[in-house]
């Protein structure tokens, strides 16, 4: 029928009870081990080279290659790419560029060796006077 002046509404509620703070879990993350920068440094004039000793484990392609500084151009190869059996290779640099000139001294140059699907970086410096 009709409502008369006065309405009364019930309301029930329930909540639930708050949950237990939980500690979250976290994966455990680990930084991977940092590998410290190669540098060579060697003396062009007194007959020395870059040698970098490359442990070849799987049949891949094999090269390397200068580059500047920041390892951004490509100064010259210094291993043409060729693919290679599992074993111990030798990267080595006279210290020339292209056309023979000689590179600066106390400038850092990259190379770059590329082998078992990855890519090494090894600084090296070539010094006037040992």
């Amino acid at each position: 029928g009709v409502f008369g002046n006065q309405h009364a509404i019930s309301l029930t509620v329930g909540l639930a009870p708050k949950p237990k703070k939980k500690e979250a879990i976290r994966p455990s993350v680990t930084a991977a081990p940092k590998r410290e920068q190669e540098i060579i440094y060697f003396c062009p004039p007194c007959g020395e080279k870059a040698r970098v000793k490359v442990e070849v484990r799987l049949e891949s392609t094999f090269t390397a290659t200068l580059l500047d500084r920041e390892a951004r151009f490509t100064l010259l190869k210094l291993v043409e790419p060729r693919i290679v059996k599992p074993g111990v290779y030798e990267v080595e640099w006279d210290g020339t560029l292209q056309q023979g000139t000689s590179a600066r001294y106390d400038l850092p140059y990259v190379i770059k060796i590329v082998y078992d699907h990855q890519t090494r970086y090894v600084k090296t410096v070539a010094k006037a006077i040992r």
